[in-house]
């Protein structure tokens, strides 16, 4: 038979370098997959901004600012950031041009009324105060009229801290406060234009809206907003004078508003000079007490070192005694005689009556 052939050094190593060769293998995956997620992530981080939009970069939150404290916006092009959640990039568009119209001065229309206006001009119906909009004029006159505002973005951050980022929820407020601005501005400056005779109407509606845009631009400026135009959405309808009534109720409202506006200014004024009297009060009771307790510590102070010369002089007492029996005899016109020598008990005369003598001293 045939002995078995010893196995040699290198067989039981075979097994261990198949398994550190298999490590080997899968730690270089492992780096691999780590290098690959490390530069995705990175990735991630890239914010790419197209033509006609701006952007604004938050890390941890904040806006980046340059040195100088503005606040960053980036132009067109591609740009590296934090990634998320580290960082968050808000992609503004700055060229689209936003629309909103008011059509509250403008009278009611029905299907029938919209529908005969495109066959024919037909004649203006009556004006009903309750249910058509308009306008009342300087001189007592009234325009039916439709204005639009058309906008864009011209501060990203003024724009995203009034307005936020979503675009949804953002773009509503935005439209919102546009229509609020505008219509004032249409109300307001009605009052200041003149419309009833042919020449004024024919400079007064170039006026009225000149004075609405350059009312309207600084508003939706400070909201990081630029105002491209105001223009009438369609022609405004011909002034018409309203009966004298109706032109001393307007008066009579905008009277009752203007009285309204500076009964609010006197009352802010009437809070502010209260509220100043009010600190004034507490300012001079204030120094009143540190007075009063400023002497109550010089007296404390007094009757401390007095306590301690009684204590060591005897006679001090009697004396300090007959000095304020004196005083007080003296507001009493009594006169003091004598004292004993520990000042328990002295003598003392009434002063003359008039045209009479004084008593006995009494003790």
């Amino acid at each position: 038979m045939n002995a078995p052939v010893p196995a040699g050094p290198g067989a039981a190593s075979r097994p261990a370098r198949a398994l550190a060769d298999a490590l080997g293998v899968t730690l270089r995956v492992l780096k691999v997959c780590l290098g690959a997620g490390i530069v995705l992530y990175v990735a991630s981080g890239l914010c790419i901004v197209p033509d006609g939009h701006e952007a604004l970069v938050l890390n941890l939150g904040r806006l980046a600012r340059e040195p100088d404290g503005a606040v960053r916006v980036y132009k067109p092009g591609t740009y590296l950031t934090l990634p998320p959640p580290l960082g968050a990039r808000v992609v503004i568009p700055v060229q689209e041009v936003r629309q909103e119209t008011t059509d509250s001065f403008w009278y009611k229309e029905e299907a029938e009324d919209q529908l005969r206006a495109l066959r024919r001009r037909a004649a203006a119906a009556p004006l009903v105060p309750g249910r058509d909009g308009y306008v009342l004029c300087g001189d007592g006159a009234i325009l039916h009229v439709r204005v639009r505002a058309d906008w864009r973005v011209g501060d990203p951050a003024r724009y995203y801290a009034s307005f936020g980022a979503g675009r949804a929820a953002g773009g509503e407020r935005e439209r919102a406060f546009v229509k609020t601005m505008l219509s004032e501005a249409v109300l307001r400056n009605a009052l200041a234009v003149r419309m009833l005779s042919p020449d004024d109407a024919a400079s007064g509606k170039a006026e009225y809206f000149g004075r609405i845009q350059a009312q309207l631009a600084p508003l939706l400026a400070a909201r990081g907003l630029a105002l491209q135009q105001v223009s009438p959405l369609v022609r405004p309808r011909e002034p018409r004078q309203v009966e004298e009534a109706f032109v001393r109720a307007q008066n009579a409202a905008g009277a009752a508003l203007a009285t309204l506006t500076e009964a609010r200014k006197e009352r802010a004024a009437r809070e502010t000079d209260a509220a100043a009297r009010a600190i004034e009060i507490v300012n001079a009771a204030q120094s009143e007490a540190q007075e009063i307790l400023g002497r109550a510590r010089r007296d404390a102070m007094r009757a401390r070192e007095l306590a301690g010369a009684i204590a060591r002089d005897g006679t001090l007492r009697g004396r300090l005694i007959l000095e304020a029996c004196a005083r007080a005899f003296a507001r009493a016109d009594i006169r003091p005689l004598a004292s004993t020598g520990e000042g328990r008990s002295f003598k003392y005369r009434l002063a003359p009556a008039a045209g009479g003598d004084g008593k006995e001293p009494a003790e």
